[in-house]
């Protein structure tokens, strides 16, 4: 069984308390609220009664307050399953966040919104979420939000296989949580990392980063967070050692986690029990604890734990002697796990289910069964094949990057060495030939000698410099050289504009999965090469990361990016992409928008102008794709409507707050976007 490995990414969402900073509190009323709604070693049952009590007198007290109970109250009900009740506080609080202009409970809100999606198996909303609370975060440089953030953020993307970027998102947010010294959010950030190294297959290392975490919440009664980390332990143990070990962990979880309420760490402590009994062949233990989990009733739970249940209880009935209860209960679990992402856990319910069938000696219903295995097991395989060569590739690239990096490093290092041993050699002889009155040409040698050191050492660091800021498959600068190069620009003004483009490559995870990754390179280096032949002197284009690219025109006003964005989709989109034996039709989407915008109002720093056109490339893939959105206006103050533009930039468009316009480029029909007369590869 391999049910609970899996299970402990499913953990990642219980009991983790938000870091809310104390709003100030100078009367002993809401001194009385915090100490009320702060604990985290009573039940979920107490602290909602508690809230409720608070609530009977919320309108007396300050915003701030008001505020921190919403999201209070939000916390403990998604630690109770009642996730639409937790939806209704969560609005709530953002719109009490948006009235006072408050960013830091936007973010909360947001944070929470990801948790759910997280519970729900809902990994693009969870992304959306917490990519709005990043980059909210982000602009306030707020070190213990953005870390709040970033820890979603990157579970999110590792269950998307972005293996790479998880792991330098979730390192961040490790190094920003040490930063601010908050314990709590210390150890949960540990935790984030536990779960990625379980994911990885690194159970030690996971091990080191649960026991930090312990460590840094027991003064702290931090009760909620210590039973979740005691649930994933528990199969870290299981894992590592006899998996009898693990057994007294998985109950100590099960127990805390009833007492206190966590109901959705309750239900999977009762699905990894269930699981224990039945690799021990208890079979009546794992019914029964199969059985409670069934009647936990939490329907706003995703569907994985009702199917993983339903599998555990149909291995186990079969095993005990009722194979026509064991049967339905296996169906049950297919039919439940077939429409969900978690295809490995479909695979055990259709091997068991065939099994079954063959124990049966009903061959027609196993062979059917085992058909319907091998289709999922060839499309799993094919996608994690996609996926390894993808990460392969960006390790190969990043690898040979770093080699080519250590390897300039210590040649200059000899080069150093050796212009300074020549500098001295030569400011002897140099002294030596004035007190001797010496000419020759020893001297004349020296000198050479010295220059062309000097020569390689410079030439060396101009390669170690531009490895440093390259990106490797396409040459155009990195994301990190980018930003550099951005943070030195002026202040834009009427006078001195800027205009920043954000491009994304349309349908390229097609292009990818239908002709491979070295035809997806192509593309990319294509695409820079005309993206390339646009540019003027002055102006910078980078890879910024994936199929995104960002384009910086400093000095260019509205009228003029008007122009060069219609070239832009015409360049990329006007003439197939010649690659081998294919033709292919590859068009971009576009947002942008000259800066300063409109009447010349402000939006701030150029990140938070990257957040607008962000949105705006969004905008313009869901116009149809092959297109672009600018924003040349506002229709307020920027500081006002910029919460609503980052949360729904479609309402903002339709409120009048953003002033856009949209152009179409060619091959505008998705279904033509990809593959004219192209073949893919053979399997």
């Amino acid at each position: 069984m391999a049910i609970r490995l899996g299970l402990c990414l499913i953990l990642l969402s219980c009991a983790a308390q938000i870091a809310f900073a104390a709003p100030s509190l100078p009367s002993d009323v809401q001194v009385q609220v915090e100490a009320a709604i702060s604990p985290r070693d009573i039940s979920t049952g107490e602290l909602l009664a508690r809230i409720e009590r608070i609530k009977l007198r919320l309108s007396d007290l300050p915003s701030p307050t008001r505020r921190r109970v919403l999201a209070s109250e939000a916390e403990a009900l998604i630690e109770s399953a009642s996730f639409d009740a937790a939806r209704i506080s969560i609005a709530e609080l953002m719109s009490a966040a948006e009235a006072a202009r408050d960013e830091a409970d936007q973010i909360r809100a947001q944070v929470l919104r990801a948790r759910i999606a997280y519970l729900r198996n809902d990994v693009p909303g969870q992304l959306e979420a917490s990519r709005l609370a990043v980059a909210l975060a982000s602009s306030l440089k707020r070190p213990a939000l953005s870390s709040l953030a970033r820890q979603s953020l990157g579970l999110a993307l590792f269950k998307q296989h972005h293996n790479e970027e998880a792991i330098g998102v979730l390192d961040l947010a490790l190094r920003e949580a040490r930063a601010v010294k908050d314990p709590v959010l210390e150890a949960s950030s540990y935790r984030a990392m536990a779960l990625l190294n379980i994911g990885l297959y690194d159970n030690r290392r996971a091990l080191q980063y649960i026991h930090e975490a312990q460590r840094l919440l027991r003064p702290q009664k931090q009760e909620w967070l210590l039973t979740s980390l005691l649930g994933i332990e528990a199969i870290v143990g299981g894992d590592a050692a006899d998996g009898g070990e693990s057994l007294p962990l998985l109950i100590q979880a099960y127990r805390k986690a009833q007492k206190l309420g966590l109901s959705v760490l309750e239900q999977y402590s009762l699905i990894n029990l269930s699981d224990w009994f039945l690799i021990h062949k208890q079979w009546p233990l794992a019914i029964e604890h199969a059985r409670r989990g069934l009647e936990l009733q939490m329907p706003q739970v995703d569907a994985v734990a009702v199917g993983l249940l339903r599998l555990n209880m149909g291995q186990a009935l079969f095993a005990s002697g009722q194979s026509k209860e064991g049967v339905a209960s296996l169906l049950k679990s297919a039919e439940i796990l077939r429409p969900l992402e978690q295809q490995n856990y479909l695979l055990m319910a259709l091997a068991q289910l065939a099994h079954s069938y063959e124990q049966l000696g009903q061959d027609r219903e196993a062979l059917a069964v085992m058909k319907e295995y091998r289709t999922v097991q060839e499309t799993q395989m094919r996608l994690q094949r996609v996926a390894q060569v993808a990460e392969l590739q960006e390790k190969f690239d990043s690898d040979r990057r770093q080699r080519e990096i250590s390897r300039l490093q210590l040649e200059n290092r000899v080069a150093a060495s050796e212009a300074e041993h020549h500098r001295l050699w030569s400011s002897f002889f140099a002294t030596l030939a004035v007190l001797l009155i010496i000419a020759g040409g020893a001297g004349v040698a020296i000198f050479r000698r010295v220059r062309r050191a000097n020569h390689d050492l410079a030439a060396a660091n101009a390669r170690l410099a531009f490895l440093a800021e390259r990106d490797s498959l396409t040459g155009l600068f990195n994301r990190r050289a980018m930003h550099a190069w951005l943070e030195t620009l002026p202040p834009a003004s009427q006078d001195k504009p800027l205009g920043l483009a954000l491009l994304d490559i349309d349908f390229f995870k097609s292009i990818n999965d239908r002709f491979g990754h070295e035809v997806g390179d192509e593309v990319l280096v294509e695409v820079a090469r005309r993206l390339g032949g646009l540019l003027r002197e002055g102006d910078r284009l980078a890879r910024w990361g994936g199929e995104e690219f960002l384009i910086a025109l400093p000095g260019m006003a509205a009228r003029g990016m008007e122009a060069f964005v219609e070239r832009v989709l015409t360049r990329v989109g006007g003439e197939n992409f010649r690659v081998g034996d294919a033709s292919l039709r590859v068009t971009v989407s576009v947002g942008f928008c000259p800066f300063p915008a409109g009447d010349g109002a402000a939006v701030g720093s150029w990140d938070s102008y990257f957040t607008l056109i962000d949105q705006a490339m969004y905008h313009a893939k869901g116009k149809g794709r092959s297109g672009a959105c600018g924003v040349f206006g506002f229709g307020a103050p920027w500081d006002e409507i910029r919460p609503v533009c980052i949360r729904d930039f479609s309402a903002a468009i339709h409120d009048g707050l953003i002033d856009v316009r949209h152009w179409q480029g060619v091959h505008a029909d998705p279904a033509q976007v990809v593959a004219i007369g192209a073949h893919p590869p053979a399997a």
